[in-house]
């Protein structure tokens, strides 16, 4: 049974800006994009099964980043890294977070489109994340 889904544009305000001091207008600009094109028809009337859009989404991510096991694979050995390191444990819950993601975006890079820019941007926000907890800890 078909069912109404909400028009996209009025949920952007929501993404944006969720994160204080980190947005990912980009990956909402690629979603609506994807959101917008053939998988959605009649009037917000959703025509595809969730696989169906799921791969889909699998297929568009793969053209931009690579094969997955590729990124997997460079990123495991990165964090591998991090974690053997002598600081490893002495790091707080967002410092290894972010230093996990950002090994995860490393992988997309060498693994996928190195030119893309929202790939690179994405490091320096999780690192400006840290930078903000650290400076209003200080204070």
């Amino acid at each position: 049974m078909a069912r109404k889904v909400k028009k996209l544009e009025d949920m952007k305000p929501k993404f944006q800006g969720e994160v204080k001091g980190f947005s990912h207008p980009t990956h909402i600009d690629e979603f609506m994009a994807i959101y917008e094109s053939s998988k959605f028809k009649n009037n917000g009337t959703k025509q595809q099964s969730a696989v169906d859009t799921i791969q889909d989404t699998l297929n568009e991510r793969g053209k931009r980043y690579g094969e997955f096991i590729g990124n997997a694979t460079i990123a495991q050995k990165i964090k591998k890294a991090m974690h053997e390191s002598k600081n490893w444990e002495l790091l707080e819950p967002d410092q290894k977070e972010a230093l996990e993601v950002t090994a995860s975006k490393i992988g997309r890079i060498l693994n996928g489109d190195f030119m893309y820019v929202d790939s690179w941007h994405d490091i320096g926000g999780f690192s400006q994340l840290v930078v903000n907890r650290l400076r209003e800890s200080a204070k």
